[in-house]
């Protein structure tokens, strides 16, 4: 008899120490092979075909473009910059080290995961300061900065650092990790002009405003960056030279079933972007599906004791004369659930309405709950608009038609309407094309999602009609009143840009 296990049926037994040199021998290899893939461990990465696609690429500015969290996009990028710094590429022909590069992430917080990526794709004992990493803080010499054996170095840097920090240097490569704001990548692509660097880019076209402009530079003949992109596949999961898909960990197959459950548990708006890369979100269907009357279809306002809600009017001029929209809401920022909206009352004009009876209407929706225009706190309105006999309405027509009506009523139109309350136009200023609607579409969504933060007053009729049922085409009839709603938020859609802090309601 032998202590342990005994082998097949019909072959001869195993002894212990058979055993125990067997996983010795096990144990040696597998140690072998974790010191190979710790001297180069890009080298035994399976790529995935885009990833593949975009270290063969040879342009000096180049985009991997792809959904959240399934492609590999970083790691593909953060391998391409640790080959260059080390002067060997798998494909391509690279400037000698040293060479000076920077990586730039949104947030500090966004690049320590970054900068530990980094750390775990290097070769072992490249860097000269590897012992200034720290995984929880990231590199902790005063400037992040990793330095290789050979010279190179690579810098971390956020987008939230003024552009003029970026003044100054002469680099070789730049890695933006994410959508960067349009001044800070025409700053960093200078900093590549003089000794002919290269840009890598790496990013999901999503929480970072309109992308328009990056979009147009990939879209150009001949292209300024050339856009690594294709929608997800099944096929896109197989790595290359391979014939099965990866896995998770859990050993979830990476297959057509895995694509269509995440569909299934994204949003669908935004799916399109999340999941395939592309730039913008889309509606299949209607824009805002989650909207629902029961849920979202109030009778009153409730004000709690002590809030403090902004008073803001949002106007689409329409595509003909008179065809003007005009929505009134209450917005605040709760320090708990974030933004709350209230939408208190619409304003729809009629046929060949003239501006004067616009303004009168929309003065009357303010009256409707107490309030009158010097409680207005922004005021948006779309461009001017002209008809086929060129009359035009406009901000400035409908300001002036405002101060005739307060004129009239002798109300004072010095006190009622300010700088802070004059309408401003929307669609002015970098990127306010398409992207700037999708961001629009998105903060609604992600409001109408959140219990508590999305409610509209019966009363609004038309808008209510429209939120279940726009499904994002130009054309739709309930697009007016939609681009009025978004007007309106437009403070809060792109916070920042004239938010302000105004005594709370008086209305219940």
């Amino acid at each position: 008899m032998t202590d342990g296990p005994t082998g097949a049926p019909d072959g001869p037994p195993i002894t212990r120490d058979a055993l125990i040199a067997s996983l010795d021998l096990a144990a040696a290899a597998t140690e072998r092979m974790a010191a190979k893939v710790r001297r180069n461990p890009g080298g035994y990465i399976r790529w995935l075909p885009r990833q593949d696609k975009f270290l063969r690429d040879r342009s000096r500015r180049k985009l991997i473009r792809a959904g959240n969290q399934h492609s590999g996009k970083t790691t593909v990028a953060l391998h391409e910059l640790i080959c260059r710094c080390l002067g060997r590429h798998p494909h391509l022909t690279v400037r000698p080290p040293p060479i000076r590069c920077w990586v730039v992430c949104a947030r500090v917080d966004q690049s320590i995961p970054i900068q530990q990526k980094f750390v775990d794709l290097l070769p072992d004992g490249v860097l000269v300061n590897l012992d200034r990493f720290d995984p929880g803080a990231g590199f902790r010499n005063e400037s992040r900065e990793a330095v290789f054996k050979n010279g190179s170095r690579v810098k971390f840097m956020t987008t939230g650092q003024d552009p003029i920090a970026f003044a100054g240097a002469t680099l070789d490569l730049v890695m933006f990790d994410e959508p960067p704001p349009q001044r800070v990548f025409h700053e960093a692509n200078k900093r590549l002009m003089r000794r002919g660097g290269v840009m890598l880019l790496s990013l999901t076209p999503i929480n970072a405003g309109p992308m328009d402009w990056l979009q147009d530079l990939t879209e150009r003949s001949p292209p300024v960056i050339q856009d690594i992109w294709e929608p997800l596949r099944p096929e896109s999961f197989i790595p290359v030279g391979a014939r099965e898909p990866l896995r998770l960990d859990d050993g979830t197959v990476l297959d057509a079933a895995f694509i269509k459950q995440l569909e299934t548990e994204g949003d669908p708006y935004e799916n399109p972007v999340t999941i395939h890369g592309e730039w913008n979100p889309r509606a299949t269907g209607q824009v805002f599906e989650r909207f629902s009357p029961m849920e979202h279809v109030v009778g009153q306002f409730q004000q709690k004791s002590g809030e403090d809600w902004r008073v803001c009017i949002g106007v689409d001029h329409g595509e003909l004369v008179g065809k003007e929209c005009a929505i009134l809401a209450f917005v605040r920022t709760d320090p708990v659930i974030g933004d709350q909206v209230f939408v208190a009352a619409e304003y729809i004009g009629g046929t060949d309405q003239t501006v004067d009876a616009d303004a009168e209407g929309i003065l009357a929706l303010l009256a409707r709950w107490g309030l009158d225009w010097s409680c207005v706190d922004s005021a948006w309105g779309d461009k001017t608009t002209t008809d086929n006999v060129f009359r035009a309405k406009g901000n400035s027509d409908l300001i002036a038609a405002i101060r005739r009506v307060l004129d009239r009523k002798k109300r004072g139109t010095s006190r009622m309407v300010t700088k802070r309350n004059e309408f401003q136009q929307v669609k002015r200023g970098e990127g306010r094309s398409q992207g700037s609607v999708n961001l629009g579409y998105k903060y609604l969504n992600q409001r109408i999602l959140q219990r508590g933060q999305f409610a509209v007053h019966d009363s609004c009729r038309t808008l209510i009609g429209a939120l279940q049922e726009f499904d994002g085409h130009p054309k739709h009839p309930g697009k007016d009143v939609i681009d009025a709603l978004r007007y309106a938020l437009n403070d809060s859609i792109f916070e920042g840009r004239r938010i302000v802090s105004v005594p709370r309601l008086g209305v219940t």
